[in-house]
């Protein structure tokens, strides 16, 4: 009964996925108002809008009160029209109801006023209607010039709605019979925010078409494009193309590389051209560059040049800030880096972005309190939080235990402050706690503060509350965002641990809404490579203990989960396995990133890299995606050089492995508690218990603090070498590292004292598979955050175009 049960759920859910595949919901071909007759040989992706002319943005929802969803600065006279819109009535009628106004034509017969009705709405919380709005005015005849269709996209694109952007853009052709450069600046812009690369690489054609020729900031678009995607040929192409076309690379392009160029690892050249042309920027620009360098120095790991970074500010401004990072420099010991810096006429005075990266920073150092009082130090200084401030704040507030200050706080800048939603979330974790004071002239709740309170409630209560988040940010009229969806898969792949099956669908439901990215394939893959090794590779608590550790080429054939591709590209050559009964489900999400020529990203060549030398012991092929990573410009970190660790350790190889652990710290990359562990462990596999605790105790004297798996790890060799008993001692000594010993197991064995300090993590232990009624409450969870998804967000057949033939 039980298997029929769980073989149901499992069909739903794939029931449900196939329904919603990953496809356009929209084709504005089809529709007189979208038509691309107009532009030929342009393809053109399919992210215009999903809602027709006469149709709302906004599902209507049962739960709520209908909101207004049109600013209060509309014109008076033209108010009819915009609920005409709202009431999702034919455009026919809408047509017909101002032709029979004398005040309506007059009011779209004066293109000033109808201008300032765009902007409007291209500002308000339905920007659509701002498309629909020139549409009317066209097919009244009175078309608008391209500054107003250009002032449209301006405002489109301060909220990212670059669905809506496309199609004002597209529209801009087909009423005035061209464009302009700044229109297709911005449709560039557009479709490098959506990561629509191949479509972006095509924008030269495009102007050709048009008879225009690009500016420098065509170039620069695309430019950041091509490092956004890791294709650093693309940009030394794009480079060249930019110098053909008279464009020197001028202060401009190197402060937009310098911020770009973050993802691919701190470059010494790239800061060096960055700091020589911050004289000729403005100063806003100049912070901005300032900001990212010191960002890139602090994730390096590099203290010394960030203190010399911050020496461009006024002194007194940033006393704070040096003073935090010379305590570290002088407990760590680092060697200072020279750096070149340029005399600027001004003194730089440090934003809110500027404490957002410290204030991450204390709290990548698990310094919390510290993040929160740093901004409390901003406030005096009457510099308004911003949403990478708020965002840094929650985030600190969850880690420190005070997950209900973050939501009061949030709660405060929402529309909706007293809403039960935001009473369901701290249900049960109230301790009374006070919201900080925060200096917020115009409170706005962003889909980015959205998100980390949706990553902090996933790690305090789980899949549960999501639907209550999803309301809170229909009721703010946000949508979830690649971002939203990332933390999801991620939540679910590290403390749920579902089967592959489970990601894919929870994707693939939310695919027509949100566009698939390569880090959502990261989980994906991260979750059937977790399954693979499981299959192939056991710990040192189940090995035998006699004869020597089982390996992979030891154990008895089963079939391989991921195989090898004959593209590199967007996945790293890594294909699931032709025998998975999920595969199909993945071939639209890859052929979608393939179509977007997506590039594989250090993340992805770090589970290749995995895959082979973990896996299949080929350190071979490892080290050969290895020098791929670094050909391709990207800077090898410390989980590169922990795969490659790890693929020796298993070998037995642990002289290479020790190799390899020098060779990271010659690159300026600190051995990390995850390569002593991956030592650790492999030790504990051969039933070495003194190698083991040797790795423990160079672990601890490099400054590092023991964690619960690397004591796991430590007490499993002497379980293999079947000293349990010393086992059981050792893990009664090193509880005390991570917390107090209780005394109810004094007297406990061995196995119950590993359960009680195993459930010490905040995620679950990865070492044994879900029990069927585990799986049902994931199945239960992910159907109503899909429910809750559609109810709100999601795409029905109420959304989709009326036929040709009502318009």
């Amino acid at each position: 009964m039980l298997q029929r049960s769980s073989f149901a759920q499992k069909r739903h859910l794939d029931w449900t996925s196939a329904r919603c595949k990953y496809r356009p919901t929209f084709n504005p071909g089809r529709h007189p108002f979208f038509s691309t007759q107009s532009i030929p040989r342009i393809p053109v992706p399919s992210v215009a809008p999903k809602v027709p002319i006469g149709e709302h943005s906004r599902r209507e929802n049962p739960k709520h009160a209908p909101r207004d969803v049109f600013p209060p600065s509309i014109p008076n006279e033209v108010s009819p029209v915009i609920e005409d819109l709202v009431a999702k009535k034919a455009p026919a009628k809408v047509l017909r109801s101002i032709e029979s106004s004398p005040k309506l034509l007059s009011f779209f017969s004066d293109g000033r006023k109808t201008r300032k009705l765009l902007d409007a709405l291209a500002q308000s919380s339905s920007p659509i209607q701002s498309l629909q709005i020139l549409e009317l005015a066209h097919r009244l005849g009175h078309t608008l010039k391209q500054n107003a269709y250009e002032s449209v996209c301006f405002h489109l694109a301060a909220s990212q709605k670059w669905d809506v952007l496309f199609a004002v853009v597209r529209c801009s052709t087909q009423h005035i019979g061209s464009t302009s450069v700044r229109l297709l600046n911005w449709r560039a812009r557009a479709l490098m925010e959506t990561r629509q690369y191949s479509f972006l690489q095509n924008i030269l054609y495009e102007f050709r078409q048009a008879n225009l020729s690009p500016n420098q900031k065509t170039y620069h678009l695309m430019l950041t494009g091509c490092i956004r995607n890791y294709d650093m040929e693309g940009a030394k192409r794009c480079l060249g193309g930019m110098k053909e076309a008279g464009f020197s690379a001028n202060a401009t392009t190197h402060a937009l590389i310098s911020s770009s160029y973050r993802q691919f690892g701190a470059d010494l050249e790239v800061r060096r051209n960055a700091l020589a042309s911050l004289p000729d920027l403005q100063p806003d620009t100049q912070i901005v560059v300032v900001n990212n360098l010191i960002q890139s120095s602090l994730e390096a790991h590099d203290l010394s040049s960030t203190l010399q970074l911050l020496t461009l500010f006024d002194a007194a401004s940033i006393q704070g800030f040096v003073t935090l990072v010379s305590s570290q420099v002088d407990a760590e010991g680092f060697e200072p880096r020279a750096v070149s810096l340029q005399t600027l006429t001004n003194d730089l005075k440090p934003n809110a972005d500027t404490f957002a990266i410290f204030m991450n920073h204390q709290i990548r150092s698990s310094d919390f309190e510290g993040a929160v009082r740093l901004w409390k130090t901003a406030v005096p200084t009457r510099i308004s939080a911003t949403p990478n401030v708020i965002a840094s704040l929650v985030h600190a507030y969850f880690l420190q235990g005070r997950g209900n200050t973050a939501i009061r706080m949030i709660a405060g800048i929402s529309a909706q402050p007293s809403s039960k939603d935001f009473l369901s979330l701290m249900a049960g974790f109230d301790h009374g706690e006070d919201a900080p004071p925060l200096n917020i002239s115009c409170p706005a709740l962003t889909t980015r503060i959205c998100n980390a309170l949706l990553r902090g409630i996933l790690r305090r209560q789980g899949l549960a509350p999501v639907p209550e988040i999803f309301s809170i940010m229909y009721e703010n009229n946000l949508k979830p965002n690649n971002r939203t969806l990332e933390l999801l898969l991620s939540h679910m792949n590290h403390a749920e641990e579902p089967r592959p099956r489970t990601l894919l669908n929870l994707l693939r439901n939310l695919l027509p809404s949100i566009r698939p990215s390569a880090q959502h394939m990261h989980h994906i893959i991260s979750c059937i490579l977790r399954d693979e090794k499981r299959l192939f590779i056991d710990s040192a608590w189940k090995t035998p203990m006699k004869g020597g550790p089982r390996r992979v080429n030891e154990r008895y054939r089963r079939i391989r989960l991921l195989h090898l591709a004959s593209f590199f590209d967007p996945t790293a050559g890594l294909a699931l396995g032709k025998y998975l009964s999920y595969s199909q489900r993945a071939r639209p999400i890859l052929g979608s990133l393939m179509d977007q020529r997506v590039k594989s990203d250090p993340a992805m060549i770090f589970l290749r890299i995995r895959r082979d030398a973990v896996l299949h012991l080929d350190i071979d092929s490892a080290y050969s995606v290895f020098r791929t990573l670094v050909a391709r410009g990207m800077h090898p970190n410390e989980y590169h050089f922990g795969a490659l660790v790890e693929g020796y350790a298993l070998s037995g190889n642990f002289a290479s492995a020790q190799e390899v652990m020098t060779a990271a710290q010659q690159a300026g990359i600190k051995p990390n508690i995850v390569m002593y562990t991956t030592l650790i462990a492999a030790h504990a596999r051969h039933r070495d218990s003194k190698s083991a605790m040797r790795a423990f105790k160079e672990m601890v004297a490099a400054g590092i603090r023991p964690d619960i798996p690397s004591i796991d790890a430590l007490v499993s060799a002497f379980y293999a070498a079947d000293k349990r008993e010393t086992a059981r001692h050792l893990l009664m000594r090193l509880w005390t590292s991570i917390q107090p010993f209780p005394d109810s197991l004094l007297n406990a064995d061995l196995a119950t004292m590993l359960s009680h300090f195993r459930a010490l993590q905040p995620y679950r232990s990865k070492g044994k598979r879900l029990k069927i009624p585990q799986r049902y409450s994931i199945y239960h969870h992910v159907k109503r955050l899909l429910r809750a998804h559609k109810r709100y967000f999601g795409p029905s057949r109420a959304d989709l175009p009326k036929s040709d033939k009502e318009w």
